[in-house]
C-alpha cells in the first residue's frame, strides 16, 4: 500500500510542478504536500533517518523552493541591470512582472502561455517605462526592456527546472524507504 501512497503524492505533486509555469507557489507546494505526507506516514517507533520520508529530502527541497524564489523574482531585475538599466528600470521590471503576470493570467486566456508572457511583457513594460521616466533615452530605455523580459523568462524557466528537481527528490523519497 506504501507504493500507491508515493504514486500519488508523486501524480499530486506533478500538478503542482505543471502550476509553478502559470505563476503559482508549485514548488513550495510540492514541498508542503511532501511534508504532509512524511508527517502522516511518519512511525513513533523508527529513528528519524529511516522513516518513510526523512527530514533531510525536506530540508533540500526547501532549500531549493527558496532559491528558485529568489532566483525568479530577481530575474528580471538583473536582466535589466545587464543590459544597461539603472536601479529605476531595475524596480520597474520587479514591479511589472506582478502586474504584468496578473494581468497576462486573464487577458491571453490560454493556459500558462498568458502567465508567462505576462510576467515577460510587464517586466519589459516595467523596466521600460521607468527607464524612460527618470530621463533615460528611448534606445537605452529599449535595451533595458529587453533585458528585463529576456531575465524574466530565464527565471521562469531556472524556477521550473529546479521545481523539476524537487519533484524528482520527493518522488526518490517517498518510494525510498
Amino acid at each position: 500500500m506504501e507504493y500507491v501512497y508515493a504514486t500519488l503524492l508523486g501524480l499530486v505533486n506533478l500538478a503542482f510542478l505543471a502550476s509553478v509555469a502559470i505563476g503559482l507557489p508549485g514548488n513550495w507546494l510540492i514541498v508542503a504536500a511532501t511534508g504532509a505526507f512524511a508527517w502522516w506516514r511518519w512511525d513513533e517507533g523508527r529513528p528519524a533517518d529511516e522513516q518513510v520520508i526523512g527530514v533531510v529530502p525536506l530540508i533540500v527541497m526547501a532549500g531549493l523552493a527558496l532559491i528558485a524564489e529568489g532566483l525568479e523574482m530577481f530575474s528580471g531585475l538583473v536582466g535589466a541591470k545587464k543590459a544597461g538599466g539603472s536601479k529605476w528600470g531595475a524596480l520597474g521590471a520587479l514591479a511589472g512582472t506582478i502586474v504584468g503576470g496578473i494581468a497576462g493570467t486573464f487577458l491571453i486566456p490560454v493556459p500558462i502561455v498568458g502567465s508567462i508572457v505576462g510576467a515577460c511583457a510587464g517586466a519589459a513594460a516595467g523596466a521600460g517605462a521607468m527607464e524612460y521616466a527618470s530621463g533615460r533615452s528611448v534606445d537605452a530605455s529599449t535595451r533595458s526592456a529587453a533585458g528585463a523580459g529576456v531575465g524574466r523568462f530565464a527565471g521562469i524557466l531556472v524556477k521550473f527546472g529546479l521545481g523539476a528537481v524537487i519533484w524528482c527528490v520527493a518522488t526518490v523519497a517517498a518510494f525510498w524507504n
